[in-house]
């Protein structure tokens, strides 16, 4: 599925089959979700569902190495992947 400018993290492809790919990472989760474990293709083996994107990384420059933070993030504050930092001297 597309991305939305919210924290829902996109749909997997293939929603309701055993081979679906894995939901994206959206909001305070970073990782992309697990594919399905998978449908027997036509000749030998099992097919899985490919896992879901992770997300990105967002830094914060400021001269003071803070800022208040309000809206929509996606990583979320507070997670591994957004930090603040200081510019500069």
């Amino acid at each position: 599925g597309d991305s939305t400018a919210d924290t829902q993290a996109a749909a997997g492809g293939n929603s309701g089959t055993d081979s679906a790919g894995g939901t994206g990472s959206a909001g305070s989760v970073a990782s992309g979700g697990a594919g399905g474990v998978g449908d027997p293709p036509a000749v030998g083996g099992v097919v899985a569902g490919g896992g879901g994107g992770g997300s990105g990384y967002i830094r914060i420059n400021t001269t003071s190495g803070t800022a208040a933070l309000s809206g929509t993030l996606s990583p979320a504050a507070g997670t591994a992947c957004v930090s603040q930092g200081k510019i500069g001297g």
